[in-house]
């Protein structure tokens, strides 16, 4: 079955226009925000299973200008 979650990005200023690239050619992302608030991104990812959800945070997190991340895995969708 697979995994539904939201990752929260917060990148060093002023990098965010390189990320809105990359991020969108990550494998799993479906969806990019640009959003306010303590983070800068907000990603729509989708995998085959928790295994492949850990290795997308880690392409995630790999750049040096990601300064943090905050991942929630969709449980259940009520509409």
């Amino acid at each position: 079955m697979p995994v539904e979650a939201y990752v929260a990005v917060k990148v060093r200023p002023p990098k965010s226009a390189k990320f809105r690239d990359i991020f969108p050619s990550i494998e799993g992302v479906k969806e990019v925000m640009l959003v306010s608030g303590h983070f800068d991104f907000l990603l729509r990812v989708i995998s085959e299973n928790t295994f492949e959800l850990s290795k997308i945070l880690e392409e995630i997190r790999a750049d040096e200008d990601v300064l943090e991340t905050q991942t929630s895995i969709v449980m259940e969708r009520l509409k």
